[in-house]
């Protein structure tokens, strides 16, 4: 018994061509998640406050900062902004809040860049460590070990070159 070729097998056919064309088109399109950007130039920036003068002269550009917990590196140091570090308080007198510069205590903004980030459309990573904004960091450095947050992040390769 011999088959003929029918006008549902053609359809058939075109389907599962139909199929697979649209298959490929939306994984090379844009809306699925873009591939790794590995060894990319990234910066981004961590502050830790509340210390005195002695911790803030330890920073110096250059140094290389590590996770403490996980004893990776993060980064290196690329620019250091230590400014008068100042806190909200109650004025019980007056029942307002004021802002007053605490004397001899600093903020740190530590910029740090690294050639080693792994970026994606949702995460954003430094040696399998992840960055997000607000994360409490534990870094030490060569001459340091204190609690950051982290304060900014810079995809923009020439400034974090």
């Amino acid at each position: 018994m011999k088959k003929k070729f029918t006008l549902v097998d053609a359809l058939i056919v075109l389907a599962v061509i139909c199929v697979l064309a649209g298959g490929y088109y939306y994984l090379r399109s844009n809306n699925i998640i873009k591939t790794k950007v590995q060894g990319g130039a990234f910066g981004y920036t961590l502050c830790v406050s509340n210390v005195p003068q002695e911790v803030a002269d330890e920073f110096d550009v250059g140094d290389v900062v590590y996770d403490s917990t996980k004893q990776i590196e993060i980064g290196k140091i690329g620019a250091v902004d230590v400014t008068p570090y100042e806190d909200v308080f109650l004025d019980e007198t007056t029942g307002n809040y004021t802002r007053y510069v605490v004397p001899k205590k600093f903020r740190i903004l530590i910029h740090v860049t690294t050639n080693d980030a792994v970026i994606t459309d949702t995460n954003i990573s430094v040696n399998n460590y992840e960055l997000f904004y607000g994360k409490t960091c534990y870094i030490r450095g060569e001459n340091f070990a204190c609690t950051s947050v982290v304060w900014g992040l810079d995809t923009n390769e020439e400034e974090a070159a």
